[in-house]
């Protein structure tokens, strides 16, 4: 009781409340724990309770169809006090996003504690305009990221090695903590106090505190991740893969759907941490490059006199005839033999003229998949150096 009266002080709603009453609260509030993607609330259920989150995030939606997501919530907030007030129905649904501890407070202590604390409704009323002005705008998925978790999902993953990286990277921008130990006090003192934290090591109960608080998981392996991991691959929902040499497959991928995966060769690892943390920060340079036929061609020459100039990109794109100026620039062909060998793949052969009946398509596409497959062999978009993706 005394760590929850402790972790209620600090909540931003119940600012204000003498010590006496956050113990009192803390006696009648009950401890919930949640898994990633489970509910917490549907829409139209009924009102009951009021939670405070402990630990984890939470994402707010509207189920639709089609489903929209209303805002993310973190520690310190509270959800479900509107319908409270009301004495009505759940105005919106609520899931786990990643494994949450919740703090559950019954109807009848909410009224009590209004009756008893006027500062407690005062808060209410802001929280509630806070949240009223946020469902008003678009909830902003790209925000940088201010806490980073670094995770082995094998005992082989460099965890320290990429830890101690991505917090070199990450200090050329900012200042940065490197945590690998502690519990909640120790990160939000590191949040208030720092533009970046990085949580790495420690024990189990480490981990899992990682998992839960990160605005960002970096999920290192050697290709091959335990069993454990794929086994509650939820706790690692929108996470980003780092892959250390070996390829991973496509199987394991898609049990973990990772936002990003990146096969990088031990020797490649520090310029590729120094792009994470570029783009963590906000400051990675992409270009992206347009179709048009031959006219795509073009972007060769203009890639070389942006190198010429002395700029580099960490992220490029393109569509049509432009993704593939954009791949072969991604795999880090040098600008000189990019014209040399699209003379050969598009002028002296024409990769487009294997017609077909149009059931599906004017062309059967093999000697185009020919013609990449001679470029760029079996290399997958995971493993280049440079980030990339295309349109067709």
């Amino acid at each position: 009781m005394i760590r929850t009266a402790a972790f209620l002080r600090n909540v931003p709603v119940l600012a204000g409340l003498s010590d006496d009453l956050l113990e009192q609260l803390a006696a009648q509030v009950s401890e919930a724990f949640v898994g990633a993607g489970e509910w917490i609330m549907h829409q139209g259920d009924e009102a009951e309770s009021l939670f405070i989150v402990r630990s984890g995030r939470l994402e707010v939606v509207d189920e639709g169809p089609p489903e929209t997501l209303v805002r993310i919530l973190r520690r310190g907030d509270v959800l479900g006090e509107l319908a409270l007030l009301r004495r009505g129905t759940r105005s919106a649904s609520v899931r786990a996003q990643r494994d949450a501890e919740l703090l559950e407070l019954r109807r009848s202590a909410f009224e009590s504690l209004i009756e008893q604390a006027p500062s407690f409704a005062v808060g209410l009323t802001r929280a509630m305009g806070a949240q009223l002005a946020a469902s008003r705008s678009p909830v902003v998925a790209a925000t940088p990221p201010r806490s980073i978790a670094v995770v082995a999902l094998d005992a082989g993953a460099p965890v320290s090695s990429i830890a101690d990286l991505l917090v070199d990277a990450l200090s050329r921008h900012g200042s940065v903590v490197h945590l690998t130990e502690g519990g909640l006090p120790a990160i939000d003192q590191a949040e208030h106090s720092n533009e970046r934290v990085v949580m790495s090591g420690g024990d189990a109960d480490w981990v899992e505190l990682g998992l839960r608080e990160a605005d960002l998981v970096l999920a290192v392996t050697t290709g091959r991740p335990e069993s454990g991991w794929l086994a509650r691959s939820t706790a690692l929902q929108g996470c980003e893969v780092i892959v250390c040499g070996a390829a991973i497959s496509p199987d394991v991928i898609g049990r973990l759907q990772p936002r990003q995966v990146q096969v990088v060769a031990d020797p490649l690892l520090p310029e590729a941490i120094a792009q994470i943390a570029r783009r963590l920060v906000g400051r990675a340079p992409g270009i992206v490059l347009s179709g048009g036929g031959a006219r795509a061609l073009a972007h060769i020459g203009v890639l070389e006199e942006l190198q010429r100039s002395g700029l580099a990109f960490d992220r490029i794109a393109g569509v049509s005839l432009g993704a593939l100026v954009a791949a072969a620039a991604a795999a880090e062909v040098a600008t000189e033999g990019l014209s040399e060998a699209f003379r050969r793949g598009f002028v002296d052969t024409n990769p487009t003229n294997d017609f077909v009946p149009p059931a599906y398509s004017l062309i059967r596409g093999s000697k185009t998949r020919r013609m990449l497959h001679e470029a760029f062999g079996d290399r997958q978009i995971e493993e280049l150096p440079v980030r990339f993706f295309c349109l067709s």
